[in-house]
């Protein structure tokens, strides 16, 4: 990629601006537009797949241990006996809060940190 790079530098340098027409810089700023254009819309899209990865990742994980581990949640419609069923060890909930931080630690990272292409 480094050599495509280093041609499209060298070519450009080829080009001597008197002898070129306004309709070729046209064309050529028209194209970077567009370029540009896709490159911003790719990076929009994996913004969104990321952000349905974290939230798929916030409900499945917790959903994944409970299952692992066999923990049956049962929820009555009485409201005073809602978490009388409910026995889970606090480490499980620890667990499922430092995944939770991790993820919000990385989304902040990402945004004020973002890694140069």
């Amino acid at each position: 990629m480094d050599l495509e790079k280093d041609f499209l530098k060298d070519l450009f340098h080829e080009i001597k601006p008197e002898n070129t027409s306004d309709d070729f810089m046209k064309n050529l700023m028209l194209r970077v537009e567009q370029e540009a254009l896709k490159q911003q819309r790719k990076k929009e899209a994996y913004n969104y797949v990321w952000i349905a990865a974290g939230i798929i990742g916030i409900i499945g994980i917790p959903a994944l241990v409970l299952f692992l581990l066999q923990i049956e949640i049962t929820f009555d419609l009485n409201l005073s006996n809602l978490f009388r069923g409910l026995r889970i060890e606090p480490s499980y909930i620890l667990f499922s809060l430092i995944i939770l931080l991790l993820l919000l630690g990385d989304s902040l990272l990402r945004r004020y940190f973002p890694r140069s292409t």
